[in-house]
């Protein structure tokens, strides 16, 4: 028989449990909310908590890290509020109320009763979520701008930076460099990384805190590289006899 939202078991874990490849996701995600948060994954869009078991039935979320979203994905979450397909996430949704040190986090999410079918469940979720692109990932992973932003956030009280993870405080201070014309402050986002113990990509000029973080930018760059490619081609007309 079909399983149903009352034969899930319950999976408690921290918001904040490492996740190091999407294999891991079987282990911290109930069944109903899995394909999604795997989809959620391949788009490189960060989830920190979903919920669809027979403990708590009456509903099915996904909770997504709305700063892991590029300008695009951001205008679609937009979007998707305006139009109350998506809602900000709440205590009442995650137990926490995580804005002051992650930003805002919006909710995927349907209601649901313990006879419903976790495939239907399933595919309810993941249409929701079908209207968010594949993206480069934006978590994991410091630029030398996002150390700036560290930096400034920290020293002036400028603009806050909600990065994923947060790295040890001294570290935008330890690889900034003050140039000598004009005062301003660089970083070097290779010394960082040698601290971190993280990889440093030449290509980008950024650090990424694993090879499976590299892997994604590396792949979500290839997938534009094919996209253009084929959106490049022109077809060779048919030869025709007259």
């Amino acid at each position: 028989m079909e399983e149903r939202i009352r034969d899930i078991e319950r999976i408690f874990l921290a918001g904040n449990t490492e996740v190091e490849s999407k294999s891991d996701l079987v282990k911290i995600v109930e069944k109903p909310c899995l394909a999604v948060c795997e989809d959620l994954y391949d788009k490189n869009i960060l989830t920190y908590w979903s919920s669809s078991n027979k403990d708590k039935p009456d509903k099915s979320f996904v909770l997504i890290r709305y700063e892991s979203l590029d300008d695009n994905n951001k205008a679609i979450a937009d979007r998707l509020l305006r139009e109350n397909k998506i809602t900000e996430d709440t205590v009442l949704d995650s137990g926490n109320n995580l804005e002051d040190n992650y930003g805002k986090g919006i909710c995927i999410s349907i209601e649901s009763n313990p006879d419903m079918l976790v495939s239907d469940v399933s595919a309810q979720l993941k249409e929701l979520a079908s209207a968010f692109k594949h993206q480069d990932i934006l978590y994991n992973t410091y630029s030398p701008q996002d150390l700036t932003k560290e930096y400034n956030s920290r020293i002036y009280g400028q603009e806050k930076s909600y990065k994923f993870p947060h790295i040890d405080s001294m570290v935008p201070f330890i690889v900034s460099k003050k140039t000598q014309e004009d005062g301003s402050v660089s970083f070097d986002t290779k010394k960082a990384a040698q601290m971190l113990d993280w990889l440093y990509d030449e290509e980008s000029g950024n650090m990424y805190k694993d090879k499976e973080t590299l892997r994604r930018h590396k792949s979500y760059l290839e997938s534009k590289k094919e996209q253009s490619s084929k959106q490049g081609f022109i077809p060779k007309r048919p030869v025709t006899s007259r």
